[in-house]
């Protein structure tokens, strides 16, 4: 699995599967936010964590996050939401994930610093792709390539 940073905006990377954080919903496209939003509203989807929602649109699949209270979680809280972003993306047999990911204003909230952030979001994404197949029959795995954090334009490398 590949991982990479960009400041680019989330529509305007292609992936097979977009994650956006329940608070950061604004963040997509005027198109499809509004469709996700009408969705959101239907389900009664809720801000907490661990819910999660997958929506698809005419051009892409969205996975919606919850997160609650962000100052509340702990890293291992963290490690499972994205464990959690790697099973779903496996489901849906994405080879490439964008996960909008705004570190400036999670790392202030989260009171970690942004390169734990990231290190804690790429070993739950690793564990949660991570398959022993040893003893399995040979069956097609489903396999993540890529994983492109998108920071949004608040991205300081320090």
């Amino acid at each position: 699995m590949k991982f990479s940073l960009t400041q680019k905006f989330l529509f305007s990377v292609p992936a097979d599967l977009s994650v956006v954080f329940s608070f950061d919903v604004h963040t997509v496209d005027p198109k499809n936010r509004k469709r996700i939003e009408e969705i959101i509203h239907s389900e009664q989807f809720e801000d907490k964590a661990g819910n999660t929602l997958l929506i698809r649109t005419e051009s892409r699949k969205f996975f919606v996050v919850g997160l609650g209270k962000v100052e509340e979680l702990t890293m291992v809280d963290w490690q499972t939401v994205f464990a959690g972003v790697a099973r779903k993306a496996k489901e849906v047999h994405a080879k490439t994930v964008t996960i909008f990911f705004p570190i400036k204003e999670i790392s202030k909230k989260f009171h970690i610093s942004p390169q734990n952030l990231v290190k804690g979001a790429v070993e739950g994404l690793e564990l949660g792709a991570y398959e022993f197949t040893k003893h399995k029959k040979k069956e097609k795995v489903s396999v993540i390539d890529t994983v492109i954090f998108i920071t949004g334009s608040d991205y300081e490398s320090d």
